[in-house]
Parts: structure tokens; C-alpha cells; sequence
């Protein structure tokens, strides 16, 4: 069984999405526990399916931060003991009857109630003490033991981790230690590169909206523009045929290499989060996320711009991509209630 905690810092950017769903399928975890997840458990709902994950319980979040939410596959035996804004406490229940205890944990950012964190977690270890199960804790507890964790700012206190360290030894609890990332527990292991794409005869030009998120995009655009005074007579059209013909061969070598590109910062990624911290290295990571976040943005647009190229190609014709819309909006839509000018009604059963 593979369990999994993850900060993703809001899931209403394509970014936290498209990391979070890479993630689950490079890895797979049975138990997912988010936390800071910035949305209702409403809203929540529709990323059981994309995660293939088929049990959720969820906790709201309270203005524009928070918000906590644990995902499980189906057919794992799950009780859930308790939830707040600061946890979420269940019991697994195994194959061979062996029952243990998870808690997702979201600690107070706040330095004047991360006491309430401890409080927390005290109570929670109290209240079942006599249970005697394995107890397993993850998640942000937005608090460090030692002061080699934390890079830069303002030093922190050691009262405030000796006060976490309190709270650990009062649950029995101890650190475990981590594998790669130092701010993360998790180890993902990313694919290899595989081998360039083919591009196979001369295809339409169709423009790409994601090639706007690239910097050299007006150049070309401007170059190649100027370049076609000398195509034909230097009507318009010869002009447009220079900008198509080279954003064509430009958006093969941008676009075709997203998903290497994005593979390529990961493993850049990995790499610079395993060296000794030092301001090079934490500026590097900085660069690193920007850049990564810039093509996962642009890979997000590419697939909203080919759904709707779908839609525009095949919608309204008697295909089977119409008939799975259609089959799949009828599902939605129903009449409740029948009125008539009167203004007697009746409504639907």
C-alpha cells in the first residue's frame, strides 16, 4: 500500500493539477492526503475520477487558504474517527484484519497558534491511547525539528521546536526520515526520455494558442512578416505564408518537445533539491519552478484548444464522439417541473 501527503498549495492552477495527476500516475498511492487544498469539498469531488482514487472526505476550506482532503481506492477499508481544519484521523482496516491508524495533518502557519497544532495532536493521541494501534502521521505541520531545515529569513526559535518535539514524544511518535527532496518525503521516479517525434508529411498550419506563452513568438511572427514582402508580389497573403511556414517549423520544435521539456525540468529539479542548500542553489530552484510551471501552463492550453477543435470538427455530425457528448449531456439534463401560462404547474416524478 503506497500513502502519499502533498501540499499542493491551491488546486485551482493548472500547474498544482497537472503535477498532482503526474504524480498519481507515475506512482499510483492508494491513500492520498492534500492538504492547503484552497477549495469546498463540492468542488473537491470532481478530482476522485481523475485520480482514480474512488473515496473522498474532505474538509472546506476558510477564505482563500486552507482546506484539507484525504482520497483512498476503492475497496480499501476505511473508517474515518474524526476531522477538523487541522486533520483528518481514520482507521485502515487490512486483508489479514490488522487494523492501523492514518492522520493527515495541516499545522497553523500562524507562529502565535501553532500551539493549537500541538493541542491538536495531543488530544487525538489521548482519545484513542488505549487502542494500542500503529499510528501514522504525515502531512505540513508547518514546523521544523532542526534549525539545518530551514534555509534563510528570520531564524527560527528554538522554543518553538522544542515545542514540537514535545508534542512528538507525548504521542510516541518519531521522525522517520525522508528519501530525495528535502522538503518533501516522497521520491518520484521519472520516466526516461523517449525518443524524438516523428513528424510525419506536410500538414495544415493550425495555430497554436499555448505558442503565445513563448517569448520569441512575436519575432518570428514580425520576422517572418517582413520576409514576405519578398514572397510573390508581397500581397497580405504571401505575407501570411511566410508567418505560417515559420511558425510551423518553430511550433514543431516548441510544442512536439513539451512533455520532454517538462520531463527534463523535473529531472533538473530532482537534481538541484539533492544539492547542499546555498543561495545558488535555492535560485536555481526558483528558475527551475518558473520555467516548469510556464510549460505545464502551456501544455494546459494545448489540450483545452484540441478539445475544442474536437468539438468544432465533430459535434454536430453522427459520429461516436457526438453520440458520447450527447449520451453524456442527456444524463445531466432533466425537467423538473412543467408550467403553464396560468401559472399552475406540475411537477415531474
Amino acid at each position: 500500500m503506497k500513502i502519499a501527503e502533498w501540499n499542493c498549495r491551491g488546486l485551482n492552477n493548472s500547474p498544482a493539477v497537472h503535477g498532482l495527476l503526474n504524480f498519481q500516475k507515475s506512482e499510483g498511492v492508494d491513500i492520498l492526503f492534500l492538504s492547503e487544498t484552497r477549495m469546498t469539498e463540492k468542488r473537491m469531488m470532481r478530482f476522485k475520477q481523475k485520480l482514480q482514487l474512488g473515496n473522498m472526505v474532505a474538509v472546506d476550506s476558510v477564505g482563500k487558504g486552507g482546506g484539507i482532503a484525504v482520497l483512498w481506492r476503492g475497496g480499501i477499508d476505511v473508517m474515518i474517527r474524526g476531522k477538523s481544519k487541522n486533520y483528518i484521523d481514520m482507521v485502515i482496516k487490512e486483508d489479514d484484519g490488522r487494523r492501523w491508524r492514518f492522520t493527515g495533518i495541516y499545522g497553523e502557519s500562524r507562529a502565535e497558534l501553532k500551539h493549537e497544532t500541538w493541542t491538536v495532536m495531543r488530544d487525538l493521541h489521548d482519545q484513542y491511547v488505549q487502542d494500542q494501534m500503529p499510528w501514522l502521521c504525515a502531512g505540513d505541520f508547518n514546523e521544523i525539528l532542526f534549525h539545518h531545515e530551514k534555509e534563510g529569513g528570520v531564524p527560527h526559535g528554538q522554543g518553538c521546536l522544542d515545542r514540537f518535539k514535545e508534542a512528538l514524544e507525548h504521542c510516541g511518535l518519531e521522525d522517520l526520515g525522508f528519501s530525495g527532496d528535502v522538503f518533501t518525503p516522497l521520491l518520484v521516479s521519472l520516466e526516461g526520455v523517449q525518443p524524438d517525434d516523428q513528424v510525419k508529411g506536410d500538414r495544415a498550419f493550425r495555430f497554436e494558442a499555448s505558442l503565445l506563452r513563448e517569448e520569441n513568438c512575436e519575432s518570428i511572427v514580425v520576422d517572418a512578416w517582413e520576409a514576405g514582402k519578398d514572397w510573390g508580389c508581397g500581397r497580405v497573403v504571401d505575407k501570411l505564408k511566410s508567418v505560417a511556414a515559420d511558425l510551423q517549423s518553430w511550433k514543431v520544435n516548441v510544442l512536439g518537445a513539451l512533455e520532454k521539456r517538462a520531463k527534463k525540468l523535473k529531472r533538473d529539479l530532482e537534481r538541484c533539491r539533492r544539492q547542499q542548500i546555498d543561495a545558488s542553489s535555492v535560485q536555481r530552484e526558483a528558475v527551475l519552478l518558473y520555467r516548469l510551471d510556464k510549460v505545464e501552463e502551456q501544455i494546459d492550453i494545448f489540450w483545452r484548444q484540441r478539445a475544442h477543435v474536437d468539438w468544432l470538427a465533430k459535434g454536430d455530425r453522427n459520429t461516436k464522439f457526438f453520440h458520447s457528448w450527447f449520451s453524456e449531456r442527456r444524463r445531466r439534463n432533466r425537467i423538473g417541473k412543467l408550467e403553464k401560462e396560468e401559472g399552475f404547474g406540475w411537477k415531474m416524478k
